[in-house]
């Protein structure tokens, strides 16, 4: 018997930032730690997180996308909700003395394309950050499918005078997050890309087109039978 996102979250309970080990949001992320134990697995429950509406699985997607930082090699802190979609989640990835990406969930939920509360929130880690570490503190706001300020939210991070915002749709993190789970990628190459450029969406569809196209290349070299 299958089991779907909308059953879990019915037998988990609802979502919010109630404390406690037996809150529902930590019986939803005891699950995604047992059951979720590849990158397509959760490819499959972040599609079905677009099959409705409403703040549940909003914030289920929300735990869905910090989940993927383990499938990329990273450290994983989930955040809190917080009272409405538009803030960041203040989810974030770590790798060790390397860098610190704080997590900007955009859905169709969040209308506006502003990075305040982002850069507000990353000045707040940096701070926090022992400077011996050497770990930088990056923003990546993740853009999923039906977000519609794409482009403007682009352009809002491009005209920042400091570097320390990038941009890249889910699409792109989980095709990067199945490349580094299957070991054609590794870790170090990932958080590159993630911290390199603010347009990391880019960076990472010109990887794929590059890799898809030797793919090509390769079968066609291969004497037929």
């Amino acid at each position: 018997m299958s089991v779907t996102l909308q059953d879990v979250l019915a037998l988990v309970g609802r979502l919010d930032d109630t404390p406690g080990v037996d809150a529902p949001r930590e019986r939803f992320r005891r699950f995604l730690a047992l059951r979720v134990t590849d990158a397509a697995g959760l490819r499959a429950l972040l599609g079905q997180c677009q099959d409705g509406l409403g703040d549940q699985l909003d914030r289920a997607r929300r735990d869905l996308i910090a989940k993927l930082g383990e499938f990329l090699g990273f450290e994983v802190r989930h955040g809190a909700y917080g009272a409405g979609c538009e803030a960041p989640s203040g989810a974030q990835w770590r790798s060790r003395r390397r860098a610190r990406i704080l997590l900007d969930i955009r859905s169709e939920h969040a209308v506006t394309a502003d990075v305040t509360a982002l850069s507000q929130q990353l000045a707040a880690l940096a701070a926090t950050a022992p400077a011996e570490s050497g770990e930088r503190c990056v923003g990546l706001c993740v853009l999923t499918p039906y977000y519609p300020s794409r482009r403007q939210l682009e352009a809002a991070i491009a005209a920042r005078a400091s570097q320390d915002i990038r941009a890249v749709t889910l699409d792109a993190l989980l095709w990067l997050a199945e490349m580094v789970s299957g070991g054609s990628l590794t870790h170090d190459e990932a958080l590159r890309v993630l911290t390199a450029s603010p347009d990391a969406s880019f960076i990472i569809e010109d990887r794929k087109s590059t890799r898809l196209n030797s793919s090509h290349v390769s079968e066609s070299r291969m004497p037929s039978s």
